[in-house]
This record gives structure tokens, sequence and C-alpha cells, in this order.
């Protein structure tokens, strides 16, 4: 859903991964860092053993681009309260994911909401608010990269 906003509206979009098939991390940072890319975004669905955690989380690096990856970060953040998701926490660094840590470019991670919560979950399954997630977090991309 995302890669159709942003193909349509803006530029290119190099999936990772289209299908439940997963690739190891070295993989993804690998063709990442080889790729003539100026940012990152990946788009995951967070899990806990506390099915009451719900909501939306935006992390970004602490080791390189830490200033363009918060200010990212802070865009997708602000338009993601625009989606039926509640906000689980401000933008924070995340040490422990290999595409925030050992790629070249700036880089996010969007936690979208929880699948361990069954609201979250149920928000997750709606094609309307799918649409709704892509088209907020490509309008918090499309502020960020043009300033406004």
């Amino acid at each position: 859903m995302f890669k159709a906003y942003y193909y349509v509206y803006s530029g290119t979009v190099i999936m990772s991964r289209t299908s439940d098939i997963t690739k190891d991390m070295d993989t993804r940072v690998a063709e990442a860092n080889n790729s003539n890319i100026d940012f990152i975004v990946t788009i995951h669905c967070n899990s806990s053993t506390n099915t009451s955690a719900r909501g939306y989380q935006v992390f970004y690096p602490s080791t390189h681009d830490v200033s363009i990856s918060t200010a990212l970060a802070t865009k997708i953040n602000s338009r993601l309260a625009f989606t039926s998701i509640p906000k689980f926490g401000s933008p924070t660094t995340h040490d422990g994911i290999g595409l925030l840590l050992y790629t070249k470019s700036p880089a996010v991670l969007v936690e979208t909401a929880f699948m361990s919560n069954s609201q979250d979950l149920a928000l997750l399954k709606s094609p309307t608010e799918q649409s709704n997630i892509a088209n907020n977090i490509y309008i918090g991309i499309r502020q960020w990269w043009w300033g406004n």
C-alpha cells in the first residue's frame, strides 16, 4: 500500500520484501547500502506478551545521521496521529535494529501497531486503516523531504 502512494507521487521505492518470506538482516543491510537511496523507512507491526500494549511508535538510530533521522521520525510520528491507532510513545532511538545501525543512510523504523492487541489488530486488518496508515507515513516523508 505504501509503495503505491510513494511511487505514484514521489519516486522509487525499493522493497526489501513483498511476502512473508524473510531475508536475513545482513542481506537487507547490504541491499540498502548498495542501492542509491536517500533514506530508509522500514515499516513493521509490533508485538508484545502484554496484550494491552497498543499504538504506533517510530524509532531512529543513535549512531549516524541522527539529526536527519530524528527529523524524519518526528514528521512521520506527527502524521500517524491522524490514524485511528493511538500513540505508544514519542520518537526515540533504537540500537537493536540492523537497518538502523548498519546502513549508510538516514533511517527510521515505524512500528504501526501491536498485532498482539485485539484492537490494534482489527485496525491493521482494515483496508481503510491500512490506506490511512500508508498515506500518513507518505505525507510525513513528503513534509520532511520538502520542508513543509
